[in-house]
């Protein structure tokens, strides 16, 4: 993690993020927000396993 502070939050680490978020909701920073876009690719696996007769 970066040694800088997050713009909204002001936290300097993890737990500090974690502890704000715990309080707030992001309905009240919602307009500090910007929209963004981003692919995700999925991958399923299938496992098959034999269960007795």
């Amino acid at each position: 993690m970066k040694k800088d502070k997050t713009e909204i939050s002001d936290a300097m680490s993890y737990e500090e993020r974690g502890d704000f978020w715990g309080a707030h909701d992001l309905y009240d920073f919602w307009d500090k927000t910007e929209e963004v876009f981003f692919d995700v690719k999925i991958s399923s696996e299938v496992t098959y396993c034999v269960v007795g007769k």
